[in-house]
């Protein structure tokens, strides 16, 4: 309600009625007219029309309001004719009183005395409606981080407008003025930088509030509630959800584009919406709702979209004591007849992906068992128990599981034995249950793509030469997709599901790295980091040649093409590399004839010095003397 001002003594002039309004008035007016009044003049007008008030009458809600006006006009001298002032107070209908930024206190009558904060939120004022100028005030109030009951105090005490804290929770509402619908104000306080690291990891990663205040209870020692968590995010300017598009940071064709990208380059075609958010988010740093990416996958792939409504059969029941209880292993041969092979590592606590590494065997037990030291010292230490299917690839990595756990588990030597557990294949259900996700989801795009430039003629994996540059691509190539699947698999969250007992609505990822938020502890055996890089320098003095997927001489060729055609593998993806295929493939062969048939040149001898020992001569490689080539 606005409230005219009452006086018992009809001579007092009003405090907030500025003087400036009317000086202002009589300037315009004496700069306009044509026979200009002198001072003396327009000093009586002022005095005179200085106790004029603006009647104005507004209701607010349901209430019905009546305003007061004195009027300290003299009726013997009428020098401001009130038609005038009806027309003064028209004009300056956008510097209503309740808005002004000017005040009397000190400096010049024509000075502005606002504060850049407050210069920052102005904005001009078209009408002269009382809500509307309720409403400007209101907002630049919550805009300067004012709250409702010091709200209600600023309009009744400096503007005269009284109003209920639950009325103005009602016309914020209707206005659109809820803290949702502002701006974040800015927050000045810092926070300590590793609360500030443990908040940004956590918000990338997609975490939840309680997730939040979880890691950040384990990783810096600070204990705070979720409101406090919520104003660490306020501080940030971190939203749980946001949204790119309508924030503007993207477009609907950037995210049109992005999801395009990720299902043709990195061949991503088998995920549903929920994996493809993610993915967004950990790849292409584009925060969307899940709704908008389902629908734009809907448009594109809407024969995915509806074959992966089909919901699977229940495994039984998987029952552990935490993390690192249990470390599943096993190999991966469904591209093997490609020559790439695939060796994973799984905690079954919640299926997080330890390691995936990729070569072009999978069956030799030093291979297998310096995988198993690296992740032993990545993670500080061993599992309580491996399991793995029976294999002579298992052989050296049961001996170091057993042995280290004797050593450093405080266990005896017959307790060690069962700390390496074999079972059948379709026993081992995690990492079996991980393949079948992965042939899904990542491997059959990849497969199909080989297969069609296999039967295109593109590919011929009898070509010895052929054969080396499509293992010198891919190998790398692959490893780097396996490295992203794998990074958005840890991170995904799972869907909530009451028939079992582990860890369910969150990411491996969260789960693994806090176990004390779902009552358990970490199973990890501690073992020295530097015991273990000792037994991988006895035991695998020559690790670097180990994994090499090529011979020498071949990986110096292949490398000099790359760089004469300006290509790195950083630029190469699942979806172009057979672009760089064709590429190098004439320029491969080409120095190879030169090698064969020109063996007194500097550059075939060079090449004759750097073949390591026990490879022959390309006749012997290409299992001919002639060597033409096939592509353009």
């Amino acid at each position: 309600m606005i409230l005219d001002y009452e006086q018992d003594d009809s001579t007092h002039e009003p405090d907030d009625w500025p003087t400036w309004r009317f000086r202002r008035y009589i300037d315009n007016k004496l700069s306009t007219s044509s026979s200009a009044q002198s001072y003396s003049h327009w000093e009586s007008s002022l005095k005179e029309s200085q106790g004029s008030l603006h009647n104005s009458h507004s209701s607010f809600g349901n209430e019905n309001n009546s305003t007061k006006t004195m009027d300290f006009r003299s009726s013997e001298e009428a020098s401001f004719p009130a038609c005038e002032d009806q027309a003064f107070i028209d004009q300056e209908s956008n510097e209503d009183p309740l808005t002004s930024d000017y005040t009397e206190e000190s400096g010049s009558d024509d000075e502005s005395f606002v504060t850049p904060e407050e210069s920052e939120i102005d904005e001009p004022l078209d009408s002269n409606n009382p809500e509307d100028i309720m409403k400007y005030i209101v907002k630049k109030l919550l805009l300067k981080g004012h709250k409702g009951p010091k709200i209600v105090k600023i309009l009744k005490e400096k503007h005269g407008i009284s109003i209920s804290y639950r009325t103005l929770a009602r016309r914020r509402a209707e206005w659109g003025l809820q803290r949702v619908d502002l701006p974040l104000a800015h927050i000045s306080t810092p926070l300590d930088p590793p609360i500030r690291a443990s908040l940004l990891s956590s918000h990338r990663k997609g975490l939840n509030l309680d997730e939040i205040q979880a890691r950040l209870v384990q990783e810096t020692g600070v204990t705070v509630c979720i409101r406090t968590v919520k104003r660490y995010l306020q501080t940030l300017q971190l939203k749980l959800l946001e949204n790119d598009v309508q924030t503007g940071k993207v477009s609907m064709d950037e995210v049109f584009e992005a999801i395009n990208h990720a299902r043709t380059s990195l061949l991503h075609t088998g995920i549903g919406y929920r994996r493809m958010r993610f993915l967004l988010m950990r790849q292409y740093n584009i925060r969307i709702p899940r709704q908008l990416v389902y629908d734009v996958l809907k448009h594109l792939d809407p024969a995915g979209m509806a074959a992966r409504l089909r919901q699977g059969f229940k495994r039984r029941i998987y029952r552990t004591y935490g993390p690192n209880h249990i470390w599943a292993c096993d190999g991966h041969d469904k591209l093997k007849p490609y020559g790439i092979c695939v060796y994973g590592f799984v905690d079954a606590w919640l299926r997080k992906i330890l390691g995936m590494f990729v070569h072009t065997t999978n069956n030799d037990p030093q291979h297998v068992g310096l995988y198993f030291l690296h992740l032993a010292s990545k993670t500080g230490g061993l599992p309580l128990k491996v399991t793995s299917d029976y294999g002579t690839e298992t052989v050296e990595m049961a001996t170091y599981q057993m042995w280290l756990s004797y050593r450093f588990g405080g266990i005896n030597g017959e307790e060690a034995t069962k700390r390496m557990h074999f079972t059948k294949s379709n026993r081992n259900q995690k990492i079996e249950s991980l393949w079948s996700q992965m042939m899904k989801q990542h491997n059959r795009p990849i497969i199909d793509s080989i297969v069609t430039e296999i039967e295109n003629g593109y590919y011929n994996p009898d070509d010895e030469i052929e054969k080396l540059l499509f293992l010198f691509l891919w190998i790398p190539v692959f490893q780097s997709s396996v490295n992203i699947w794998v990074d958005l698999y840890n991170n995904s969250k799972r869907r909530r599901d009451y028939s079992i007992t582990l860890p369910t609505a969150c990411s491996p990822d969260y789960s693994y790295g806090t176990p004390e938020a779902f009552g358990t502890t970490d199973q990890l055996v501690n073992v020295p980091s530097q015991e273990i890089e000792l037994l991988i320098a006895q035991d695998y003095p020559n690790c670097q040649e180990m994994f090499q997927h090529t011979p020498e001489w071949f990986r110096l060729i292949a490398e000099r093409t790359m760089q004469q055609i300006g290509v790195n593998f950083s630029a190469i993806t699942v979806g172009n590399v057979w672009i760089v295929f064709q590429q190098m493939l004439p320029s491969i062969r080409t120095e190879l004839e030169d090698y064969t048939f020109d063996s007194s040149s500097s550059q075939s001898s060079q090449y004759s010095h750097q073949e390591p020992e026990g490879v022959g001569s390309i006749d012997e490689i290409t299992g001919s003397s002639e060597v033409t080539c096939e592509y353009e």
